[in-house]
């Protein structure tokens, strides 16, 4: 999904699955979202685990 189709929906919560390219917190329509507003975002790191 679109950062700004992801604007659009304007959630209260988002989970976000987190890299190391994540860019997004620069931006102006991602600091304008209810969910980073209001520090609901909740983060998952990608972990590998062995098998």
């Amino acid at each position: 999904m679109s950062l700004e189709a992801l604007a659009s929906v304007n959630p209260d919560r988002l989970l976000l699955m987190e890299n190391s390219e994540n860019k997004m917190v620069d931006s102006k329509v991602w600091n304008n979202m209810n969910a980073v507003k209001n520090e609901k975002i909740y983060k998952i790191s990608n972990v590998d685990r062995p098998m």
